[in-house]
This record gives C-alpha cells, sequence and structure tokens, in this order.
C-alpha cells in the first residue's frame, strides 16, 4: 500500500467510478448519460442487503416495502434515485430499474472485464483468475497523471441474482478499502429489473472522510445513469 499513498489527493474527482465494481452490457453510441436525481432519504432497514448466497429472492414490490413515498416517486419517474445508507455497510447506496429482464440483467453485470466498455476512467481490465465463486479482476485507473492499480474479488451468486465484490487482499491495492453490491429483483411483471445498489470506498487517510463522502455521493449517480444506459441496450451503448 505505501507505493500508492501518494495517488490519495487526486483521487478525489474519481472516488464514484472506484465504486462500481459490477460491470454492464456491450452498447451502441448514444447521449452522454444525464444526471441523476438528488438524494432520498428511506428507513435505514430499506438499504441494509437481503441476498443470502443461495436463497431466491423476492419480488421487487416486496423489497420496495418500507421505502419513503419520495423516493419511489422519483424511481419510478427517473429509473434512479439514489438513498441515505449512512446507517449500513454500504453508505453509498441506490435503486435502478433496468429494462431488462431479471436474467439478462444478471448476465450483463456479471460481465466484469467490459466495465470500461461504460466506464472510460479505466484504462484497462485483466482477469487474473476465474475462481469457482466469480472472477478475479486486476483494474488500472489513470487519474491525472498518476496510475492506480487494484484487483477485486467478485462473488456471483446464480440464484439469488447478486453480485458482490471487494478487494482481493494479496495484491498491493491503490485503494485501502472497496466493497459492493447489486442485488437484483423481478420487477414489472417480469419484464424489468429492480436493482438494488451499495458501496463503499476508503482510499486512505491522506483524504479527509468528509471529502470523500462529499465526492463520491455527487459522481455516483452518473456512473449508475451509465450503467443503467449500458444495460439497457444490452451492452451497446457507449458514453
Amino acid at each position: 500500500m505505501s507505493a500508492h499513498l501518494p495517488i490519495y489527493r487526486w483521487l478525489g474527482p474519481a472516488l464514484a467510478l472506484l465504486a462500481l465494481g459490477a460491470a454492464a452490457p456491450h452498447g451502441a453510441r448514444a447521449e452522454a448519460p444525464a444526471a441523476a436525481e438528488a438524494h432520498a432519504a428511506v428507513a435505514p432497514q430499506a438499504v441494509k442487503t437481503t441476498a443470502v448466497m443461495g436463497s431466491a429472492a423476492p419480488r421487487a414490490e416486496v423489497v420496495l416495502t418500507g421505502y419513503a413515498a419520495q423516493a419511489l416517486e422519483r424511481l419510478r419517474k427517473k429509473g434512479l434515485v439514489m438513498l441515505d445508507g449512512t446507517q449500513n455497510e454500504h453508505p453509498i447506496a441506490a435503486l435502478v430499474i433496468f429494462k431488462q429482464p431479471r436474467e439478462k440483467t444478471f448476465r450483463l453485470l456479471a460481465q466484469s472485464e467490459r466495465q470500461n466498455e461504460y466506464r472510460p476512467e479505466i484504462t484497462s481490465i485483466r482477469t487474473i483468475e476465474r475462481r469457482p465463486e466469480g472472477p478475479l479482476d486486476e483494474h488500472q485507473l489513470k487519474i491525472m497523471f498518476v496510475k492506480v492499480a487494484y484487483r477485486l474479488q467478485f462473488l456471483l451468486d446464480y440464484e439469488a441474482r447478486s453480485l458482490r465484490w471487494t478487494l482481493d487482499p494479496q495484491f498491493d491495492n491503490g485503494l485501502e478499502h472497496v466493497a459492493g453490491v447489486w442485488e437484483l429483483y423481478e420487477y414489472s411483471d417480469a419484464q424489468q429489473t429492480l436493482g438494488r445498489f451499495g458501496t463503499a470506498v476508503r482510499v486512505g487517510k491522506g483524504l479527509p472522510r468528509w471529502l470523500q463522502d462529499s465526492v463520491s455521493r455527487s459522481k455516483v449517480p452518473d456512473t449508475l445513469e451509465a450503467t443503467r444506459r449500458w444495460v439497457d441496450s444490452s451492452g451497446r451503448w457507449r458514453p
């Protein structure tokens, strides 16, 4: 880790981009992603993850119970709403509606090596190993004139249609902590998918916590919107 400490003062603008560990589909060109709506508060229990390895997931209507009416209205209108997840393991959280069935959405997001198709800040992704639980990928990022390398281990639950990711502890990562989850639920007569997203990122002691939270929260909506467009286009959309 020590070799990467000088990068922290440049990382603020890119925190949100690092947060999205899971990938999206191949895509056709489209207009630039629109900015997402402001955050909406929800009950604390609403952003806790519920999928368990090997368990079937409930339908979206059940999952959405307990969320604030304002958040649900914004989700229906915009297809994306940021949540207040500060009391949970993933302080950055969101709900996203994908215009693809649950199975296809899962298959697209599980293709972790394709993230740079909709995340231009990633200069390269290399799959180091395909493990039974999911791929181990090495990401190369360029921020200003500094290159950042880190490895993510993905955990794919094919039955519950959920994806999780965390840093590989065996690698000299340029980040202190990255973890996240996508939980996917059938929505709107199973022709669409509700995605529940959560992530946590710590770049290290060189960046104040309040600045890290502020910057990452401001950038994540744009990155999630790009992910949504990529999935909706079956991987053809490009930023």
